[in-house]
């Protein structure tokens, strides 16, 4: 089993296949931008399960810290979308990070930005 999270509020939390991640939230003392993947395994012949987590060190900058964010992951949970959250103020901006390149970037986003809110949602 790896390392555990550090305890935090407001994360964005999703989950793909055999694994739940979670990335950012509130410390109790700052916004933080870490982003942890627990990966869940059932065991053979057994109706039990087991998991470990490990720490995302991406290969390039993380977006900024933030709390209050929504997250989600494509069918094939290879790649993270994050959106919006508290970022200093309310930030309607998206991210995506790649597991099959380990790196995050911005994609582009078209029309009106949407209405900010800090309670979150997300479906994919």
């Amino acid at each position: 089993m790896g390392p555990l999270p550090h305890l935090r509020d407001f994360a964005g939390c999703a989950a793909g296949p055999a694994q739940l991640l979670t990335h950012g939230g509130f410390d109790g003392q700052s916004d933080v931008s870490t982003m942890y993947v627990c990966s869940v395994h059932r065991l053979d012949n057994e109706p039990s399960f087991s998991a470990s987590w490990r720490a995302v060190e991406p290969r390039n900058q993380p977006p900024p810290p933030r709390s209050c964010h929504t997250a989600c992951c494509d069918l094939a949970g290879r790649t993270v979308l994050l959106f919006g959250g508290y970022c200093g103020g309310l930030v309607s901006e998206v991210w995506a990070f790649s597991f099959d390149n380990n790196e995050w970037w911005q994609p582009e986003t078209l029309g009106e930005k949407t209405f900010l809110s800090s309670t979150r949602e997300s479906v994919l």
